[in-house]
């Protein structure tokens, strides 16, 4: 479709994590001719109306649509920004499909699938996925759970790679007792759990360190209790990666499931030396400039860090080659240029049926 387009970015979910910041940054980085407004939650206006607003849109508050039957508020909300295309970012792939039935029944609609998940009612969520125009998976993994789970056939699917916009490089602070950073909903998924564990375990060999832990979640106080007698330090709910990026000299991300972590990509970005499980795209996108280990494994965890943590030569090498990769390649600018790309083309084309 040429000329310009009007789109509706749909950002719902609980919490503003991952999927949400992917969506402000298909507003950030929008193509020029794209009139952009954000159909959104209470909770995430506030995070997304100023890139929205820069660019002339408008935002409209509606209730969540997670979890729910029917989503009659965003369906009207839709209807009312008449738009030539929206794009619903999907939490998971089956929570949403009350979002994806309503928008598609008043514009093309395309999505992002951001996480894998249960699929309850099959036949639902193949009716919905096949009235879209297009799917982007943010990583292979997830663009396999939409072949093979959604029926999205291979045509209409495209895989982009995570990407952030880069934060300013920090100077590790390089004390006599080195302290490792992580940052994330404190939640079974990210595996910080499994990060005490490691910590434990290097204590226990007598080697000195520190860490910050970043974030909140139902899990903080089991963790909390996990952590008694250990040199970790709760930092709470972080307004964005800065502050603790610029007190920490590794990096740490021990998730059981993610597609391309960005807070791990905006560590690596900043020059930080990482520790990262190996889930989603992380081998692929940053495997020759981190220590990946195993999902799980605190032992395979503790040896990374005991790697990184004895050399600092090491630490400031994986550094500056991390940022120049996280710079080059996994840019928040390329990834929306790369799914809006996808998408525009796609809408010459009209939905197909599901396979199987």
């Amino acid at each position: 479709m040429d000329g310009p387009l009007r789109a509706v970015v749909v950002a719902d979910g609980r919490g503003f994590g991952g999927a949400q910041v992917y969506a402000r940054s298909l507003v950030r980085h929008a193509p020029a001719d794209l009139h952009v407004d954000v159909v959104t939650t209470a909770e995430h206006a506030p995070h997304l109306a100023a890139d929205v607003e820069a660019r002339g849109g408008r935002v409209v508050v509606v209730p969540t649509t997670v979890r729910e039957e029917r989503a009659p508020d965003l369906q009207r909300a839709v209807a009312g920004l008449r738009p030539d295309v929206v794009q619903v970012n999907l939490v998971d792939p089956a929570s949403m499909l009350a979002a994806l039935e309503a928008c598609a029944a008043e514009a093309p609609t395309v999505a992002t699938l951001h996480m894998r998940g249960e699929v309850p009612d099959p036949a639902r969520a193949r009716a919905a996925y096949a009235a879209l125009h297009h799917v982007v998976a943010v990583s292979a993994e997830f663009a396999a759970v939409a072949r093979e789970a959604l029926g999205v056939p291979e045509e209409r699917l495209t895989h982009v790679v995570n990407g952030v916009d880069p934060v300013p490089v920090v100077a590790p602070p390089g004390g006599a007792v080195p302290v490792v950073g992580a940052l994330g909903r404190l939640t079974a998924q990210k595996g910080f759990d499994v990060l005490l564990d490691a910590v434990r375990r290097l204590v226990d060999d007598g080697v000195a360190l520190q860490v910050l832990l970043g974030g909140e979640g139902r899990e903080e106080a089991a963790l909390r209790e996990r952590a008694e007698g250990l040199p970790v330090r709760f930092l709470g709910v972080q307004d964005g990666p800065a502050a603790l990026l610029a007190q920490v000299d590794v990096f740490c991300l021990p998730s059981r499931v993610e597609a391309l972590p960005l807070v791990l990509v905006e560590a690596v970005s900043a020059g930080l030396p990482a520790v990262a499980t190996d889930v989603g795209d992380v081998q692929l996108a940053l495997g020759d400039v981190c220590v990946v280990v195993p999902v799980e494994d605190a032992a395979a965890l503790a040896g990374g860090l005991r790697r990184l943590l004895a050399d600092p030569a090491e630490r400031a090498e994986r550094g500056r080659r991390g940022a120049a990769v996280a710079r080059e390649h996994l840019t928040a600018q390329r990834m929306a240029a790369q799914a809006w790309s996808a998408f525009r083309a796609a809408l010459a084309r009209p939905p197909a049926p599901p396979r199987g």
